[in-house]
């Protein structure tokens, strides 16, 4: 029987990696590949974007390349998931295109996360488990909401970075528990959208999808994706943590 390799995609600030592992023995495979956040205009120096065209494509690159380095065929990956940077944002239309995607490092809403801080601080760090600042998919959506209305208007759905990658996998949206929890907007103890917290901040309910645990089944790899990435359809994609929450967990730190 050949050996069957899990597939975990790892989306950092300054580069990804794909990386096989076989689960009978712990050994691993990898490839990496870098990049760089564009300075988004508009946003005095502070705003920087996620070239997600970019990444989707030196991630595939990434997987072709582990595989071949593995000496691995398509049809021995039994399962796939996508780990990543927290404090990310991709807002998408109602037909899926892109309006405002940023990375961990963006800091266009200092002022939105110091005013909420300044108002709100205490309530949101009893709900969220943090307090308000620039690094926020909370306060990112207040910048978008206040300085770009029409893109605002459009907003059919905010994810993480991880959670976006998910949908291209799979074709199902979900929001990621440990990712969601980095949103300012997701209420730990209940492990649910802190709806009333959303609603005061005028943010529609259906910008955010269903929060599901960490290795939760999404669905099946999807023909595309299987195509861009050098694999075989109908590979179960799973939901990945945050990169931190998922290196604790690695480290035994729990």
């Amino acid at each position: 029987m050949k050996t069957q390799y899990l597939m975990a995609i790892d989306v950092g600030g300054g580069s990804g990696r794909c990386l096989l592992l076989d689960p009978e023995t712990g050994t691993t495979h990898s490839a990496k590949r870098n990049w760089t956040h564009p300075a988004a205009p508009g946003t005095s120096g502070l705003g920087y974007s996620l070239d997600v065209s970019d990444i989707l494509k030196k991630l595939a690159e990434a997987s072709r390349e582990v595989l071949a380095g593995a000496g691995a065929e398509p049809g021995q990956i039994a399962g796939i998931a996508a780990s990543g940077m927290r404090n990310t944002i991709v807002v998408l239309d109602a037909q899926n295109n892109i309006l405002l995607a940023t990375p961990n490092r963006d800091a266009r809403a200092l002022g939105e996360g110091m005013m909420l801080g300044l108002e709100r601080g205490q309530e949101v760090h009893t709900i969220s488990g943090h307090w308000p600042t620039t690094l926020f998919l909370g306060t990112r959506l207040i910048w978008m909401k206040n300085n770009a209305p029409d893109l605002f208007a459009r907003a059919a759905v905010a994810l993480s970075v991880t959670d976006w990658l998910a949908f291209m996998l799979s074709g199902n949206m979900v929001s990621e528990r440990s990712q969601a929890g980095e949103s300012l907007l997701f209420d730990l103890q209940r492990r649910e959208w802190a709806f009333d917290l959303i609603d005061s901040l005028g943010f529609p309910r259906s910008l955010f999808p269903s929060p599901v645990d960490s290795g939760a089944r999404l669905g099946a790899l999807t023909k595309e994706a299987a195509d861009l990435f050098g694999l075989v359809p109908g590979i179960p994609v799973a939901a990945g943590g945050a990169d931190t929450q998922c290196g604790l967990l690695g480290a035994g730190a729990i």
